[in-house]
């Protein structure tokens, strides 16, 4: 489960922009910034076009390459929010292309404009090298997105008389029956990768760093997390929460989870109930418990949850596979699901247990927390 939106997600891997909007973007920016961007430059500078997937770029605050992995919009963050609008500083459309990269086997994203050389000269991120071979994962990744993005322009094609009626003024399609068939194609592609064709790897710490220490870091925020650690008591000085296999970090990190009050305002609900499963994690990953009974404080609805293993997930984020069941006929009747692991039992709030099961049942699918 990973909690920041501002990631690129495993969507986007092998997916590029089509360069005629990108072409179409910088145009206009050209038009509204002219003291920036030159009239005689191009989007792509003095390259041809974008970057190929698996090409390998370089910069000075790096000692190992990153790999593209496609391209994306992000949101302009001077225009981003409600009641925002687009002001002479944003840019176009409210958004900026950049490049979705594997940087430290993690998905991020950098500027696309700064990877293409200019007069000559190389921008601040610079080529070293290309390999199509990624790693197994993202490249069947890759080439499922890249068939389903064809797939897309198929069905297009075929409704292109059709636009005024089934396509929105932007171009997604609204076509009903087009949204259902592309919705179950996507899925079928992320079960069958999550399958015996690509089955989720086992998380090796000598190559993610500290299980906890990152489940702690994709699930809350640095304020957050500053939050979690100083009302514990414990210092925040001696954990950076990177990850690190320093055993002392991620006990204060386990410590500071577990001790944290999980009954808070109502409006804060969403981070209560990650604070829910990064307790079930911590007692997890410590080995103190095995499996986690949620009740209500009406004790009407009991959850039970047992924790199997630790993963990565397709989009490289710590994951923990588990078997999930619910009852409204006791405590008792819950253990029955487990398998004789120590269980823990975790009271939570009558609204909590409500957002809890919600999520586990439709965020999770029943397998992985």
């Amino acid at each position: 489960m990973c909690f920041n939106c501002t990631i690129p997600q495993i969507t986007s891997v092998g997916v590029f922009l089509s360069e005629s909007s990108l072409i179409d973007w910088y145009s206009r920016m050209k038009v509204k910034m002219p003291q920036i961007y030159q009239k005689d430059d191009e989007i792509f500078g003095n390259d041809s076009g974008q970057h190929a997937y698996g090409t390998r770029l370089l910069t000075h605050i790096i000692n190992e390459p990153v790999a593209v992995l496609g391209s994306r919009w992000k949101k302009d963050e001077l225009s981003d929010g409600p009641g925002m609008v687009e002001s002479k500083y944003s840019c176009v459309d409210g958004r900026e292309p950049m490049y979705v990269v594997l940087m430290d086997d993690e998905l991020t994203q950098i500027e696309l404009m700064d990877a293409h050389r200019r007069n000559g000269k190389r921008g601040r991120w610079w080529v070293v090298g290309q390999d199509p071979k990624v790693n197994t994962r993202l490249d069947t990744l890759a080439r499922a997105h890249k068939n389903q993005h064809q797939n897309i322009q198929n069905e297009h094609s075929k409704h292109e008389d059709q636009k005024s009626d089934g396509e929105s003024s932007n171009g997604e399609v609204d076509d009903p029956g087009i949204q259902n068939r592309l919705q179950r194609r996507k899925r079928e592609t992320l079960k069958r990768l999550r399958g015996v064709d690509c089955p989720l790897d086992a998380w090796d710490e000598s190559v993610h760093g500290h299980f906890l220490a990152k489940f702690f870091v994709h699930s809350f925020s640095a304020s957050e997390q500053d939050r979690i650690l100083s009302s514990s008591g414990v210092s925040i000085s001696s954990s950076d929460g990177g990850g690190n296999n320093d055993g002392g970090k991620v006990d204060i990190i386990a410590e500071g989870i577990k001790a944290f009050e999980t009954q808070l305002q109502p409006e804060e609900e969403n981070f209560s109930a990650r604070l829910v499963l990064a307790k079930m994690v911590a007692y997890f990953v410590n080995g103190d418990y095995g499996a986690v009974i949620l009740c209500n404080q009406r004790e009407t609805k009991f959850q039970a949850i047992e924790l199997k293993k630790c993963l990565v997930s397709l989009n490289l984020v710590p994951i923990v596979e588990i078997t999930y069941a619910t009852d409204p006929e006791g405590i008792e009747r819950p253990t029955e699901y487990l398998n004789g692991d120590k269980v823990k039992v975790m009271r939570v709030s009558n609204a909590l247990a409500v957002s809890l099961e919600n999520h586990l049942l439709n965020s999770v699918s029943n397998d992985w927390l």
